[in-house]
C-alpha cells in the first residue's frame, strides 16, 4: 500500500506534523505538507490547493492552539477542508484535548481529541505492533480490519479509520458515529472524552446521546 496524506497544520507546529509523519511512513504513506510560503498570495490558493489535494488519499486537519496566534492560517485550514470535501478526500479533524479555540469546519468524515504528547507515539507503536504481527501485510491488515471503524470505502477512506483506529484504540474497542442535533452532521468520534463540540457548529455533543441509531 502506499499514498499520500494532506496534511493541514500551522507551520509552528512543526514537531507535531513531523512525528505524524514517520507514523505514516511506517505503513507505507507519505505526507503532503504545503505551506503557504510556497505560493505569493497571503489568502488561500484554492485551485493551487486543489492541484495538491488531488495527489492525495486523505485529508488531516490540526487546529492546534498555535493556530489562534496565526493571521491567515485558520482560513487556510478551512479552505483545505472545503477542497477535501469537494474532492471526496475522506478527512479527519484533530483537535487538542483541552482547547477553547473553535473554527467551523465545512467538511470532515471524523473528529479525533487527542492528546498532543501521547498521538503520535500512539500511532507509531499500534503500527509497530500491527507490521510486527503481520510482517509485510501490515497496512492492508489495518486498513482491512478496522476498515468498517470508521469511513466505509478504500483508499483514503480506509487510511483514515484504520490509522484513527490504530492510534486510539484497542483491538476490541469501536467508535461511535454521532449526528449533531443542530446541524446534523453525521461523523465518527474517537476521544477519551464522551464529551466534545461539533466541529462543524460547535454545539455541545456526547458520545452516547448523540451516537447515531441511539433511542430516547
Amino acid at each position: 500500500m502506499s499514498g499520500k496524506v494532506f496534511i493541514s497544520h500551522s507551520r509552528r507546529d512543526e514537531e507535531l506534523v513531523d512525528r505524524i509523519d514517520r507514523a505514516l511512513d511506517l505503513v507505507g504513506y507519505d505526507t503532503l505538507i504545503y505551506e503557504w510560503e510556497n505560493i505569493p498570495e497571503e489568502e488561500p490558493d484554492r485551485e493551487a490547493i486543489k492541484q495538491k489535494m488531488s495527489e492525495c488519499d486523505a485529508c488531516f486537519v490540526f487546529p492546534t492552539p498555535t493556530v489562534r496566534e496565526q493571521k491567515v492560517t485558520p482560513a487556510w485550514l478551512i479552505a483545505e477542508s472545503s477542497i477535501a470535501g469537494d474532492q471526496n478526500i475522506p478527512t479527519a479533524i484533530f483537535k487538542e484535548q483541552g482547547d477553547s479555540y473553535e473554527i467551523n469546519f465545512p467538511y470532515f468524515d471524523i473528529l479525533v481529541v487527542y492528546d498532543r504528547a501521547e498521538l503520535p507515539l500512539q500511532l507509531q507503536e499500534r503500527i509497530e505492533e500491527l507490521m510486527d504481527a503481520q510482517g509485510n501485510e501490515a497496512a492492508g491488515a489495518i486498513g482491512g480490519g478496522l476498515l468498517g471503524v470508521a469511513a466505509v470505502g478504500t483508499g483514503g477512506a480506509a487510511l483514515v479509520g484504520a490509522l484513527i483506529g490504530a492510534a486510539l484504540s484497542s483491538g476490541s474497542d469501536t467508535a461511535p458515529q454521532v449526528q449533531c442535533p443542530a446541524c446534523e452532521w453525521a461523523f465518527t468520534y474517537w476521544g477519551d472524552s464522551d464529551e466534545f463540540r461539533c466541529p462543524h457548529c460547535h454545539t455541545e455533543m456526547d458520545s452516547t446521546s448523540h451516537a447515531i441509531g441511539e433511542e430516547d
